[in-house]
Order: C-alpha cells, then sequence, then structure tokens
C-alpha cells in the first residue's frame, strides 16, 4: 500500500487558524471546509488515526481525559452554524418538502441508533447490537436499556419504524414492504428485524442504518397511518400524501409533545440560536460534564468571525471563517473529518475529444495533484487528501475493499505531472499544437465548456485548473452556475464537456452507485439510463438478470459511455488496444453493482469492486481530484474534544459529537 499521508502540516493548529482567519470573505463562502489535518491521515489507515480504536472506546475519547464527576468551568457550550434559518417559523415536518429546518435538527432531537467509522466498524449510539444472518437474510437491530422520549416514555419498535412506514404507504400503498418486510421481535428493549427477499451484504446493511430517523415519534404520524389504513384506493392515499406533505410542524410543538429522544432538548429559542438543556436520565448523559449546548445561527462568514473574535462562540467549521478580524486566541483546530466524499470532473465522452481514452489519460498526466492540494490549502485553507491514481475510488473505498496488492498493479498515473507522457499521448490520438492548443486530425481545437456549482471550493479548483490545462493545450470556459442550473445541464440538456463535481459513499457499492439520481461512479444516466432500467430479478432467484440492448446500441446516446465496455483482464495493462490484449473482460455495471449488494463473502465484496476499480483506472471515464476532509475549531482552553488522532466519524458536520456527548467542559 502506497504511503497515505495526503495532507498539509506547514503550520501549528493556531497558526492555521489565525492563517484561515485572514482569508477574505470571497475566499470562504459557500460550501467549503477543511484546514490543515492536525494529526493522522484523515482516512482512519494511520494507527495515529483511529485504525485500531474500537468503537466502544473511540466514541468518548477526547484530546485530554476528565475524569468522572469533574464540573466544568463553563458547562455551556455553543455552536456556530453557518445559517439563515428562523427557528421561530421554521416547519420541522421532516416529510415535508417545505420544511426549512436545518437538517441535522431532527438527527440530534431524534437520537441513531448505529452509525460506523470509516473502516466500517459499528459506532452505537442507541443500539446495543446489529447482527446480520449468515446468509444476509436478514438484520436484528436492539436498542439499549433506557432510552426513552422526552416525557419519559420508552423507545418503542413502532418509533423506530416510522419513516419506512411512511414510505411503505406512500411508495407501495401498503403498511408492509411487499419484499422486506421489518418485524417487531420484542417490545422491550425494543428489537426489530429487517428481512430482505434477497441477500444484502453485511456492511451494506449495517450502512443503511446510518441515516435512520427517529423523529418525530410515532404519535405525530398515527393520524396519518390511519387515514392510510382506512383508504380505498391508491390515489385516495396519493391525496393523504399531499396534504400531510403540507402539514406544518413548529418548534414549539416538537417540545410541547416531547416528540424528541435524544441527549438534548430544546428549552429557549429565538430567531438565530436554539438553546439544549443536557436530558440527565439520558442513558449517555455521563458521556459529558456539559449542561447546555447552544446552536448560533448566522447567516454570513462576517458574523460568524466577528462572534468569534467576540468571544461569542466556543466551536465550528472551519469553512464559515472568513475576513481580517483577530481570532480569538483560544481557538484552536481541534478535530478534521473526512467526509467519505471525494472531488473529480466527470467528463462528458459525447464530445469527440473526451470520447477518446488517450486524450483522457493526458489529461490525467497533465495535472498535477499534489500542487491541487497545496493551492486549496494556500488559498482557501481547505485540507484535501491527494489521490493515489486514476481509479475513480476513494482512499477510503481503496484501504477496506480492494483486494491486497490492487492498487500497486494499476496503472500509475502520478500525483504530480507528467507533461511529456500526456505529450505522448496527445499526439498518439492525433492531434498536434497549433497555436497553442491541440487540435485533431479534423482541424478541431480542444475548447471545453467546464460547468460548476458557486460553491467557492469547486469554483476555485475550476479556475485553477482551466489556467493549468490552458497551459498544457486544452482550453476551457468555466460556467459557474446556480445548483438547479448546474442540475438542468448535468441531467437534461447535457450542454457540458466537463463538470466538477463530488461522489461519495463508505461501500462500494454506493460509491459505485448507478442510480437514476445517485452521484456515484458515473454521471447521470450516463451508463445507458434512458434505455436501460436496473437489472432484473426473477420470481425464483435473487441473481441480477441482464437486461437486452438494442441491436448495435454500444454507448449511451446522451453522454457517449460505453453500455458494456471490453477492458483487458489484467490489471496494469497499459495498451488500448484490445486486439493486442491475450484476454479481454465485459464490465456489466447494472449486474455488478447488483452483486456488491448482495454477496456476503468479503472475498468476493473485495474481486467486485477491483472490477469496477480496474476498469477505471485503464479508461479514465471521469477523473479524481482529491478527497475531501472537514475541520473543525474550538475553544479549547474551556472544552475538551473528540481525539483529533481518532477518526471516528466520517460525516463533516458536528451534531454527532453532541449527540453522543464526546464534548466535554473543561475541569474547574
Amino acid at each position: 500500500m502506497q504511503d497515505d499521508s495526503g495532507g498539509h502540516d506547514q503550520l501549528s493548529r493556531r497558526a492555521w487558524l489565525s492563517a484561515v482567519m485572514g482569508v477574505g470573505a470571497s475566499a470562504l463562502a459557500g460550501c467549503s471546509g477543511g484546514g490543515s489535518t492536525p494529526t493522522g491521515n484523515g482516512d482512519g489507515t494511520d494507527p495515529s488515526g483511529g485504525g485500531e480504536t474500537s468503537a466502544a472506546t473511540a466514541t468518548v475519547a477526547k484530546q485530554t481525559a476528565v475524569d468522572e464527576g469533574v464540573q466544568a468551568q463553563d458547562p455551556n457550550f455553543n455552536w456556530v452554524v453557518k445559517s439563515d434559518f428562523n427557528p421561530v417559523e421554521g416547519n420541522f415536518n421532516p416529510q415535508s418538502p417545505n420544511s426549512n429546518s436545518e437538517w441535522f435538527f431532527n438527527r440530534i432531537w431524534g437520537d441513531l441508533t448505529i452509525q460506523a467509522n470509516l473502516q466500517g466498524t459499528p459506532i452505537e449510539f442507541m443500539a446495543d447490537s446489529f447482527e446480520v444472518a449468515d446468509d444476509g437474510s436478514s438484520a436484528t437491530l436492539t436498542l439499549g436499556e433506557g432510552y426513552q422520549w422526552w416525557d419519559g416514555t420508552p423507545v418503542r419498535p413502532k418509533d423506530l419504524l416510522t419513516t419506512r412506514t411512511y414510505t411503505n404507504f406512500t411508495q407501495h400503498y401498503q403498511e408492509k414492504h411487499p419484499d422486506n418486510p421489518a418485524e417487531i421481535v420484542q417490545e422491550q428493549p425494543a428489537t426489530i428485524r429487517f428481512n430482505y427477499r434477497c441477500p444484502t451484504n453485511p456492511d451494506l446493511a449495517l450502512l443503511n442504518q446510518r441515516n435512520s430517523l427517529n423523529f418525530p415519534r410515532y404519535e405525530f404520524y398515527e393520524p396519518w397511518f390511519q387515514r392510510y389504513r382506512d383508504a380505498s384506493s391508491e390515489s385516495e392515499i396519493e391525496s393523504i400524501t399531499k396534504e400531510f406533505n403540507e402539514e406544518s410542524l413548529s418548534l414549539q410543538t416538537v417540545v410541547d409533545e416531547d416528540y424528541g429522544c435524544g441527549l438534548w432538548k430544546p428549552t429557549d429559542w429565538d430567531t438565530q440560536r436554539i438553546v439544549h438543556e443536557k436530558v440527565e436520565d439520558h442513558p449517555r448523559a455521563g458521556n459529558t460534564n456539559l449542561k447546555q449546548f447552544t446552536i448560533d445561527l448566522l447567516g454570513s462568514n462576517q458574523k460568524i468571525t466577528q462572534a468569534i473574535s467576540n468571544g461569542e462562540v466556543d466551536a465550528g467549521n472551519v469553512g464559515a471563517i472568513s475576513g481580517t478580524s483577530v481570532p480569538n486566541r483560544d481557538m484552536e483546530i481541534v478535530h478534521s473529518v473526512p467526509t467519505g466524499a471525494q472531488i473529480g470532473l466527470k467528463l462528458n465522452k459525447a464530445n469527440p475529444h473526451l470520447a477518446k481514452p488517450r486524450v483522457r489519460r493526458a489529461l490525467a498526466y497533465a495535472i498535477n495533484y499534489e500542487d491541487i492540494t497545496t493551492a486549496l490549502d494556500s488559498g482557501l485553507g481547505v485540507n484535501a487528501k491527494t489521490v493515489r491514481t486514476q481509479n475513480m475510488t476513494s482512499r477510503q473505498i481503496e484501504n477496506n475493499y480492494l483486494p491486497d496488492g490492487t492498487l500497486e498493479k494499476m496503472i500509475d498515473y502520478g500525483s504530480t505531472t507528467d507533461l511529456d507522457k500526456a505529450t505522448e499521448l496527445m499526439k498518439a490520438a492525433g492531434y498536434t499544437k497549433q497555436g497553442g492548443t491541440w487540435t485533431d486530425d479534423q482541424g478541431r481545437s480542444v475548447n471545453l465548456t467546464h460547468i460548476t456549482p458557486p460553491w467557492n471550493k469547486y469554483k476555485f479548483i475550476s479556475d485553477y485548473l482551466s489556467n493549468k490545462l490552458g497551459e498544457f493545450g486544452v482550453q476551457t470556459k468555466v460556467q459557474s452556475l446556480s445548483y438547479s442550473g448546474l442540475m438542468n445541464k448535468w441531467q437534461n440538456t447535457f450542454e457540458f464537456d466537463m463538470m466538477t463535481w463530488f461522489q461519495s459513499g463508505l461501500h462500494p457499492a454506493i460509491w459505485y452507485s448507478l442510480g437514476r439520481n445517485g452521484k456515484g461512479w458515473q454521471e447521470l444516466r450516463g451508463w445507458g439510463l434512458n434505455m436501460l432500467a436496473n437489472p432484473g430479478e426473477s420470481a425464483d432467484s435473487c441473481e441480477p438478470k441482464p437486461l437486452e440492448i438494442a441491436e448495435g446500441k454500444e454507448v449511451d446516446d446522451r453522454l457517449g459511455q460505453p453500455i458494456r465496455p471490453a477492458y483487458p483482464a489484467e490489471i496494469g495493462t497499459e495498451t488500448l488496444d484490445l486486439s493486442q490484449v491475450s484476454e479481454t473482460k465485459t464490465l456489466e455495471p447494472f449486474v455488478l453493482n447488483d452483486s456488491m449488494r448482495r454477496t456476503t463473502s468479503r472475498e468476493e465484496l473485495e474481486n467486485l469492486a477491483a472490477e469496477f476499480a480496474w476498469y477505471a483506472n485503464w479508461a479514465v471515464p471521469n477523473l479524481e481530484l482529491f478527497d475531501e476532509v472537514f475541520t473543525h475549531y474550538g475553544n479549547t482552553q474551556k472544552f475538551v474534544f473528540p481525539n483529533p488522532d481518532q477518526d471516528v466519524y466520517y460525516l463533516r458536520n458536528h451534531w454527532q459529537w453532541m449527540l453522543h456527548g464526546a464534548v466535554d467542559g473543561a475541569g474547574t
């Protein structure tokens, strides 16, 4: 395995934060995160990065141990979030398209059952255990003792199934899922068995629990569920759903009806903050000596910076820091959290230049990936991990799911520029330089339309690449589009040549997702989704069944992606001329992805993941740029934060720390 260092530790934690605070507001606005990783590798593989830490100890480990019973010098903790959300007027109905609340509120108030860290190790929240049957036919979730709603009512199995039941009614027009029904095993402690018609990979079964929503409690849903049961037709169910979706749920009702079961309960709020008190009889109350937790909602980077300088903020996300104000000197970088996401370039192979694999490989060699992470660090204060090679795979997937030795066998595109190799490939593809721009044998110069969302990290790196690729002879015109405008071009008009975007997932079946609305392996509809559905399953078998393709149909009409491409069987084969290869394979992406979801064999899962990664390494259908890391700052004089040497949580948000009680007040 290659060296896993990919961050930049050029400044001390406090000095680095001071430097970031001096970056202008225009640089750090938008969906950015990051910062230099204090220690560890950010993907959980380095022993100092939490790779050997058990879930039981990791989730409560802090930078400096706080002895049990020690009183906090300041038991009131303020976390700032960049948001214009107004809690007074907010709608907290999770099933309403008009819900305008910050999504993590639901998680804080409703608690989680179980999570997984970067190595796939379970992190228990409410769950006492989660066991997948050996044959993958079911999984059983059992809650720990003492979990209850804020009014003292025990958390019941039906509470844990509300979202699933709602989905069953609205999508399947019945209370239980027709193929994968859940059953209540016992009431207390609440135990549920999830049954699968077809085997489910154990790692995937665990990850499917990570976003389980237990908010609001069953009583909120029950009147609507009863109306669904009484409905006499699908159209009536749809009418009820429309009415339900228009229902508003206020924060006052959440509190009055005790709709939550989390460690923190809202007690006071206004237009820019929500104050929470710790629920003292919660099973995790002993994890932290804090008594109060406040979320400050500030609508601009400048307001956040000012609040930090005034000592009004105890912690927050580095991505929301900007301006030139003098920072609070008690603030330090306290934790860098890998997000499980990777930023890259999606390539439209309907473009005559990008349709050529030699041109795509030339782009891979022409980009300096180490310079990208350096530019992000110095330009935006954003930390990132340099990619190892091109295989459309994150470090986390490489570390956890590729067979040993696979990465070392792949074609090495390097982490720095190899312009000689890039030039050789362009010439081999029939291109010559004319006026500093590569031009093909039909006189068409390489001028590409590059679209990007307006978020600063994406816009910054798109402009950076435009300059660098232009120097190589590939001209690009960057278009920064609104999110809706970007989605329209990506999903509907396909009027782009390359796009800066991300993909994410902690399991190869999720990472190489092929769903219509997925952000995974290939661009939307890039595998011929206009003409093919997901693979069917016969009534008596769970084996994926490939669907027929129209005769002569080899590539997708929209994005030019080969639907079932051939590639060399031997990993590391560099030639693009398959006539010179002794053995080839045909990639059936839908079948392969479905197989990854079904297999109960770890070895088979790794081999399947390697097929996707090797094809991507050989054909370079898209380009990966860097793995994403989010970084948090905090007041280390007053509070003790999760240990930065233990990369426990892969999500970028702070709410899991508070949900688990993983922040303490420093002792008196």
